[in-house]
């Protein structure tokens, strides 16, 4: 495992850990993985869904949760992940 990967999966151990004290049980280490991926939302547009993503930093800041990241790199993640929305007509 590279040291980039560690970090990451410390760093997603301490959001799963945060996550948790909200009453969200998820293990968010098991949702990431490292390499090339496609963009959900773009990937699904193009096959004839209607989708839409929203940060999880606007996704905080509409629910009223404050999470304030401890450096680029985490700040970086939290404008980078997304939840998705989609509707196929």
């Amino acid at each position: 495992m590279t040291q980039f990967e560690t970090t990451w999966q410390s760093r997603m151990q301490a959001a799963t850990d945060r996550w948790r004290e909200h009453g969200f049980d998820i293990e968010w280490a098991d949702l990431w993985y490292p390499g090339e991926r496609n963009d959900v939302a773009d990937y699904l547009n193009a096959r004839g869904w209607q989708a839409v993503g929203t940060s999880a930093a606007q996704l905080f800041i509409a629910n009223g949760v404050s999470v304030e990241p401890h450096d680029e790199d985490e700040a970086a993640m939290l404008n980078s992940v997304a939840y998705v929305s989609a509707i196929r007509w």
